[in-house]
């Protein structure tokens, strides 16, 4: 196992143990206050896991290439990288089926919109979070949770770098 340290990409108030963090707020845990759709200073290969739940979908689609690319950069070979973001086909089936409100689909694909970072610029399915993360460098993507499991309106994946 590496020696290498993990990064967690925007946890809030919520970080995960065992990891640095970064975050663009000044929160009180935050190593990291930076903008995770900017470069990043750290050196390529620096982290031998990166975390991101519920970040990516608060940078524009235009973004998303890019960003997962850097990530991917700071990532050593053979690390991996899991993504946490709502599913949007989840929203979308259970919503036109009926098993979903308007407002449940509506914060799944926008966001709270509690303060200025928490709206949702773009979205995912498991197929599309794949082919941008095979693009930006990335293989054996695979989904860790099931729509039909209690937490299935997040599409939770991880990739390994190549």
């Amino acid at each position: 196992m590496s020696e290498k340290p993990k990064l967690e990409i925007g946890p809030g108030w919520t970080p995960n143990e065992g990891y640095l963090t970064l975050d663009i707020r000044s929160l009180p845990h935050i190593d990291y206050v930076l903008d995770a759709s900017k470069p990043l200073p750290f050196p390529d290969g620096s982290f031998s896991r990166v975390l991101a739940c519920h970040v990516l979908e608060h940078f524009s689609h235009a973004q998303t290439r890019a960003i997962l690319k850097e990530w991917g950069r700071i990532l050593e070979s053979g690390g991996e990288i899991e993504i946490h973001c709502p599913d949007l086909e989840w929203a979308f089936r259970n919503y036109v089926a009926g098993n979903i409100s308007f407002g449940v689909a509506v914060l799944n694909i926008f966001g709270a919109q509690e303060y200025e970072y928490d709206y949702h610029k773009t979205g995912f399915d498991l197929l599309t979070l794949s082919i941008l993360l095979a693009e930006a460098g990335f293989k054996d993507v695979r989904r860790l949770n099931q729509p039909m499991d209690d937490d299935g309106w997040q599409l939770k994946v991880v990739a390994t770098r190549l």
